[in-house]
């Protein structure tokens, strides 16, 4: 565990897809939490075919503390602790905004504050 260790939340498609390579490019062992584990193996997988280090904790809802703390601390033991952060996670409601229902907006909160707290809080323990 001699490389830098850098967790991307919501690393499994888009800007945290794009940032997760990059980090593996600049040497950091890459840890890619998604709530979509497929999409997260699939970027760990392109990681590790370029030679760079990276782990997969897919299926985690940054939303739930417990699934923050839980994957943090398996990232800790597989790679080390993190040195970097990327609260990349994140939603929209991509509706008109008449048409937001209370769940919608429930969810996209939960995510995008809370989340972003957790992973944050739970990082600078580790």
């Amino acid at each position: 565990m001699t490389a830098k260790v850098a967790l991307v939340t919501g690393g499994g498609s888009g800007i945290g897809r794009a940032i997760s390579h990059r980090l593996a490019a600049d040497g950091y062992a890459v840890a890619v939490l998604d709530l979509n584990a497929a999409a997260a193996k699939t970027v760990v997988e392109e990681i590790l075919d370029k030679g760079h280090t990276a782990a997969v904790f897919g299926d985690v809802d940054v939303s739930d503390r417990s699934q923050v703390d839980t994957a943090v601390e398996k990232v800790r033991e597989s790679l080390g602790a993190p040195a970097v952060l990327v609260n990349n996670a994140g939603i929209t409601g991509f509706k008109k905004f008449g048409h937001i229902t209370d769940e919608v907006w429930a969810r996209t909160l939960a995510i995008n504050l809370p989340g972003p707290f957790y992973a944050c809080q739970v990082v600078y323990r580790a």
